[in-house]
């Protein structure tokens, strides 16, 4: 055999609250409203109110320990198999979308929605708001932007929402 596969890659969605995807057939418009569909994320939360141990974890870290049966859209204790997790990118664009995103990526154990808006016991209205240190924002895309681009993103985050900590960040 020429090649094998020596890992699974675990693709994480990133939806806003109640915008998640929904997939179906025309005529059933109304069965898709009316089921809520689960995903990877909302199963997160329901794993980290009933697995303690996996509160050390972040969303990005989940599956390194943990298996999503995609049928039942539930996760449980990792047997074997090597994983590499995916989260999607997200355009700077879509400011609550991309905020959310990098909660998921730095916080650890999260409950519900609401814990990824509260920082220092403080709930934020909104991803933008909780997540206020710009410059996690910058390092993450210097990785992965050319010059250009993080210049236009600065640019972007200094136009949509001034960082209430501007003259301390890196």
């Amino acid at each position: 055999q020429m090649h094998y596969q020596t890992h699974a890659i675990i693709r994480l969605e990133c939806h806003l609250p109640e915008r998640q995807n929904v997939y179906f057939r025309e005529g059933n418009e109304g069965q898709a409203i009316s089921s809520s569909r689960s995903t990877k994320l909302k199963a997160l939360f329901e794993l980290n109110i009933i697995d303690p141990s996996a509160t050390q974890y972040t969303y990005t870290e989940i599956p390194l320990h943990y298996v999503c049966i995609d049928n039942a859209k539930k996760w449980k204790k990792r047997q074997r198999d090597k994983s590499i997790s995916r989260l999607y990118v997200i355009s700077p664009r879509d400011i609550e979308l991309f905020h959310l995103r990098l909660l998921l990526i730095h916080v650890k154990g999260p409950k519900n929605i609401e814990d990824l808006r509260t920082y220092q016991d403080g709930l934020y209205p909104t991803f933008v708001a909780a997540c206020h240190e710009w410059y996690e924002c910058l390092r993450e895309a210097k990785e992965t932007h050319c010059p250009r681009q993080l210049c236009e993103l600065f640019g972007f985050i200094c136009a949509m929402n001034v960082p209430a900590n501007a003259a301390s960040s890196h």
